[in-house]
């Protein structure tokens, strides 16, 4: 009797999923897309896949219960995704297959530094990360190796161009100062992009390349990339709130940004319509519970 009672939950289960895809394309209820982040809801630091409209979100590598997964990036596909994976002190750039279903590593064992923050080149073949004392690292996806520009920089956070030839990142300039700069992968030529007062981090691109998000005053700002930095004075606010706001991320159609939203007992996910400013939490993990790094996936 248990059997067949589970046999026809199982059955309206996927009723219902096939249901749901049915309406989904239908048009009648919009797909709001996917976004990977980190959280430690399960004890360990592991990535997450949140559906954006429903907020449903599981674990991607449950069966690895060991290793502490956070920081991940989406592939400009949204085939791949590059995360960094701790165990026992030694950090691994690691990137899983959405088609397989499986994770490889994708650069040599590197020791003692907590940064990597992985960011995929528009083209797909190199991944940015943050290498042992600080150094930014261009790591082929292919084979691995690790290169590095003609100008050695140390970014808090970086992200690259939308034409891939340039590498945008943040860096300490004063006690009270995080400005952001350009620096072109060709030539190693470096370019100021915000003033030299209050601090610029976490720079992100709208999927139309017109667009830099930015974090400035623990709030989003945008900013016009084109004529940085002599229109810094025009940057729009998107958010004003008491809340600290790190890693905005883009939705696909450019409409809304991602983020992690902190108070002083968690870290959550939350989005806001760059049109509207309406603002919703994704995740309601209870306090202590860290949700962090949120990307959204390519589509």
């Amino acid at each position: 009797m248990i059997a067949l009672v589970g046999r026809l939950v199982m059955r309206m289960m996927m009723v219902a999923c096939v249901a749901l895809v049915g309406v989904r394309a239908a048009g009648l209820m919009p797909d709001e897309g996917m976004l990977a982040f980190a959280s430690d809801r399960d004890g360990d630091l592991d990535i997450y896949l949140l559906d954006v409209r429903t907020g449903f979100a599981h674990n991607l590598r449950r069966g690895d219960r060991i290793a502490q997964d956070d920081q991940p990036a989406w592939s400009p596909d949204g085939m791949r995704l590059a995360f960094r994976s701790n165990l026992d002190g030694i950090n691994r750039l690691m990137v899983y297959d959405m088609r397989a279903g499986t994770s490889a590593q994708a650069a040599p064992d590197t020791v003692g530094t907590p940064a990597m923050t992985p960011a995929w080149a528009p083209d797909g073949m190199q991944i940015a990360v943050v290498v042992p004392g600080g150094m930014l690292g261009l790591v082929d996806a292919a084979s691995g190796q690790t290169n590095f520009p003609r100008t050695t920089i140390y970014p808090l956070t970086h992200t690259w161009s939308p034409d891939g030839t340039q590498i945008i990142y943040s860096r300490t300039y004063s006690l009270f100062s995080v400005r952001l700069y350009a620096l072109d992968l060709l030539s190693g030529a470096q370019r100021v992009l915000t003033p030299a007062r209050g601090a610029y981090t976490f720079p992100a691109w709208s999927p139309a390349h017109d667009t830099l998000a930015v974090i400035h005053l623990r709030d989003i700002f945008l900013l016009d990339p084109a004529c940085l930095p002599g229109c810094i004075a025009q940057e729009q606010r998107l958010t004003r709130s008491a809340e600290f706001k790190v890693w905005p991320t883009w939705s696909p159609d450019g409409r809304r940004i991602a983020f992690e939203c902190l108070n002083n007992a968690s870290s959550q996910i939350c989005v806001i319509d760059v049109e509207t400013g309406e603002r919703r939490q994704l995740t309601f993990a209870p306090d202590h519970v860290r949700n962090i790094k949120p990307t959204w996936r390519p589509q």
